[in-house]
């Protein structure tokens, strides 16, 4: 348990709040939440899915031009620091008089303000939920990092207020490549944020079952595909096409071939080399049509499991309720007794 939690805070009622808080809503889905539970749990699930899918919108839209915006004098000062009287004449109009001062990087330009504001309250409400889901959990708090979407929580808010700090000793980087744009980058980790839409989900928990019970079948699949890479891969490049620079290159060809994709980035332009891609698809499209009915029937077996469990649970207490009432009234037979002597 936490022992560091106060003693006004008994291991029950924190048993009682994370179990109100989080457990209802992470074991059932929302249909079922509509069903039983209190308002308040939908209500929680909403403002949480709410806050993710506004995160993964400021990530997204910040990276197209229709967001972002040219900087104004302000940030100027913050991007050039000392060196923003070299450019001042920009801003006071002596740049029509004076030539010789310098033009303004073009490439340099920020998001629109109201994403900044988007930022900053998702990135708060996840840091006050995963210290309030850290500080209510029953249970060790080893396991609390065995999770995998707490895991994700807390990697991107670490990422988030790393980017802060670095923004902060060094305004310069917010406008430009830098080195931590390698950070930058990290933001990505924030997409994982959907599993919390999904995985309350039953078709998403009958994928991942269908998907596990695969395992075997999507690692032969994979073996397949990869020997089937190198042979044709190697035959393409070594049957004297032009259209072949490397084997690497080559058995990016074969990939796509064999996923019956076909780019058309690189075509076989003769005769030996067009057999070749022929036997590459024929091959790609015979593996394809034996694994994947694999993964379908799965899938449709794990489906109709669902289905029959929840026909019965919806049916168990009815039934439980008929039985006991037909037992209560069932008649009692009479025994006639025999007169003892007196």
């Amino acid at each position: 348990m936490l022992s560091f939690l106060p003693m006004e805070l008994p291991v029950c009622c924190r048993f009682f709040l994370w179990s109100y808080q989080y457990v209802f809503v992470s074991s059932y889905g929302v249909t079922s939440m509509f069903s039983f539970l209190p308002m308040e749990l939908p209500v929680y699930f909403f403002t949480s899915a709410l806050f993710v899918l506004a995160s993964i919108f400021g990530l997204v839209c910040q990276t197209h031009s229709s967001f972002r915006r040219k900087l104004i004098q302000s940030e100027w000062e913050e991007y050039f620091g000392d060196d923003f009287e070299a450019y001042k004449g920009h801003f006071d109009g002596s740049n029509t008089t004076n030539t010789t001062i310098p033009p303004l990087p073009e490439m340099v330009s920020t998001k629109l303000d109201y994403l900044y504001y988007i930022e900053f309250i998702t990135v708060a409400y996840f840091t006050v939920e995963i210290i309030t889901r850290f500080v209510l959990f029953p249970y060790k708090y080893t396991s609390f990092f065995c999770d995998f979407l707490n895991l994700v929580d807390i990697f991107s808010l670490v990422v988030m207020f790393s980017i802060y700090f670095a923004n902060l000793a060094n305004p310069k980087d917010k406008y430009e490549a830098s080195i931590y744009d390698i950070i930058h980058c990290l933001q990505i980790v924030r997409i994982f944020r959907l599993f919390r839409l999904v995985k309350n989900l039953t078709g998403f928990r009958v994928l991942m079952y269908a998907v596990r019970a695969s395992g075997l079948e999507v690692l032969l699949m994979s073996m397949f595909f990869v020997v089937g890479m190198l042979m044709f891969g190697a035959f393409a490049f070594f049957s004297g096409d032009t259209a072949f620079p490397s084997i690497p290159d080559s058995f990016w060809w074969a990939v796509v071939t064999m996923t019956t994709v076909g780019y058309g980035d690189m075509v076989p332009t003769i005769g030996l080399s067009k057999c070749i891609g022929g036997l590459c698809a024929i091959t790609g499209v015979c593996l394809l049509s034996i694994t994947i009915p694999i993964f379908v029937n799965n899938f449709v077996m794990f489906t109709t499991i669902q289905k029959v469990w929840r026909t019965a649970s919806e049916k168990g207490y009815a039934n439980v309720s008929k039985t006991r009432q037909h037992s209560s009234h069932k008649a009692v037979p009479h025994t006639k007794e025999t007169p003892q002597p007196v």
